[in-house]
């Protein structure tokens, strides 16, 4: 599962979680349209931060299907 996190206005932290841990395996920034990871442009976590933009606030997970963002609702980390 990704997570996406706004550092700056159109800066973003992207981190990659495996179910068996608690500290990401991956986390790359987002600026733009460059991404510190090393795939060429575009990459997936352009993707996601694409679909990130046309979300409501609030806190968001994100898993690909395919080569589609599936978005997941993260009710438990909501500020009520």
């Amino acid at each position: 599962m990704y997570t996406v996190r706004e550092l700056f206005k159109d800066v973003y932290q992207v981190s990659n979680f495996d179910s068996d841990y608690r500290e990401p395996i991956a986390t790359y920034r987002v600026a733009g349209k460059r991404c510190s990871c090393p795939a060429r442009n575009p990459c997936k976590h352009q993707d996601i931060i694409r679909t990130f933009k046309e979300l409501e606030s609030g806190a968001w997970g994100f898993e690909f299907v395919g080569k589609q963002v599936q978005p997941l609702s993260l009710q438990m980390f909501e500020v009520i």
